[in-house]
């Protein structure tokens, strides 16, 4: 393996994968037993109940956890974790079927590939994306339940004298992130108290949905270095912006390599695409809004995407956000979510806009929709305020349909099944803590 002849300190390596729950599942294993596993071509097996797991391990349906699968790593997301000494090498690994080595259908990351092959044969385009990352830097107190904000006086793009005090945090993790290879556009303080943006450089759907994990893991790292815990929590406070990832997406032509901006036909496909999206918008969030709380963020006036399934130029209070041409932005998205579900949401919805050429006519607002003249609001459908909402429009959907393509693969009823239950009692959990409990609770595990 060409990375370990290169950094010789590794001692143990990671391998990880991402469950529907969105906390990442690892196993260690010390550096030669994996070196001789590649060689001989072994993999580790891993029960099927991982992906059927809600919180306190339990497990949600047993007759879907039958049997087990294999971790594939995939050597080429291979890198030293931050301020490990070059003892630690994480790599991403993709579920693959125990006796013939393919992709299990539960598996995101496999889809993430397929899809963008399949993409990319049906239009000719490939997507090209990148993330907008917010974080919330946050103190524990002593009662163990309690987190506040490292700074309360703090304001958009500004570096208050408050904030000054936490430049070493803010910088450590800029250079956290270059050591471990994931480039960064800039960084800049957001509206919420402690809150900070960071950009993060597009690539393509796979290597940039790595590194956005890659990113989440290596800010949380430098976080504990200063004392302070890194929080992607959705909506800390009522009467302040909440916590989001946004996520902006162009096509390009492989073959020429660049944006195919300014040629009809190519614009024409991806406003096709991007009406295909907005139609299955619904469907989509139940992906990228995954837990009830994720709907604090379903409001007006917080530049989150707003309450009403519509789009915009450059407009914040749209869920769909027209930057350019050949640019959009989705912003209803937050750390809850597996990004590799999102994104294959968004890529199946659009490749179906393409198929049928739908025509971006509908659902344009100049200006937030929830100052629209009633009238001209009405004529807009409502977001779902709640996760049922969202999963059962995902059950309705009518692209999903086990005999055709649907909203996230050919084949992936399983997937669509063991999500929707995997959901469902995830919330029923939470809704039994209390209010402060299950604030916590997310706040320490996301």
């Amino acid at each position: 393996m060409r990375f370990l002849s290169k950094n010789h300190n590794v001692k143990f390596v990671w391998l990880q994968f991402l469950p529907y729950t969105t906390n990442t599942y690892t196993r260690i294993v010390p550096v030669a037993k994996f070196t001789q596993m590649v060689g001989n071509g072994r993999r580790l097996s891993i029960a099927n109940e991982a992906f059927l797991l809600a919180p306190g391990d339990c497990l949600v349906d047993e007759e879907l956890a039958a049997g087990s699968f294999s971790l594939l790593p995939d050597l080429d997301t291979a890198y030293c974790q931050a301020h490990s000494e070059g003892t630690r090498v994480v790599i991403q690994c993709d579920c693959v079927d125990s006796k013939n080595g393919q992709p299990i259908e539960r598996c995101a990351r496999s889809l993430t590939r397929h899809l963008c092959s399949k993409f990319q044969s049906s239009t000719g385009l490939v997507p090209y994306i990148g993330f907008e990352v917010e974080v919330v830097f946050m103190k524990r107190e002593p009662d163990t339940v309690t987190y506040t904000p490292i700074s309360r006086n703090h304001q958009w793009s500004g570096i208050t004298q408050e904030d000054s005090v936490h430049l070493n945090l803010i910088e450590g993790c800029m250079s956290a992130l270059e050591m471990v290879g994931v480039a960064v556009e800039h960084v800049h303080a957001e509206a919420a108290p402690g809150q900070w943006e960071f950009v993060l450089s597009p690539d393509w759907p796979l290597p940039a949905i790595d590194a956005l994990l890659k990113a989440r893991d290596t800010t949380r790292i430098v976080a504990r270095l200063f004392d302070v815990h890194a929080t992607w929590h959705p909506r800390l406070w009522p009467d302040h912006p909440g916590t989001g990832v946004h996520v902006h997406m162009s096509l390009y032509d492989p073959w020429k390599g660049q944006e195919p901006r300014r040629d009809t036909h190519y614009i024409k496909k991806f406003q096709h695409f991007m009406a295909g999206v907005l139609q299955h918008i619904l469907a989509i969030m139940a992906f990228s809004l995954p837990q009830e709380v994720s709907y604090e963020r379903v409001k007006p006036g917080i530049w989150s995407g707003g309450e009403y399934a519509c789009w915009g130029l450059d407009n914040k209070e749209t869920p769909l956000c027209l930057i350019e041409e050949n640019h959009l932005e989705l912003r209803m998205i937050d750390r809850l979510a597996n990004p590799y579900l999102v994104f294959c949401a968004m890529l199946k919805a659009g490749e179906y806009g393409i198929e049928r050429q739908m025509s971006l006519v509908a659902g344009q607002v100049e200006t937030a929709p929830a100052k629209l003249p009633p009238t001209k609001r009405d004529d807009l459908m409502l977001l779902p305020k709640t996760l049922q909402g969202s999963l059962k429009a995902l059950e309705i959907d009518p692209i999903l349909d086990q005999y055709t393509p649907n909203v996230i693969g050919d084949h992936p009823m399983a997937m669509v099944r063991t999500y929707i239950a995997v959901k469902r009692e995830e919330a029923e959990i939470l809704q039994k803590m209390e209010p402060d409990e299950r604030r916590a609770w997310l706040i320490s595990r996301y």
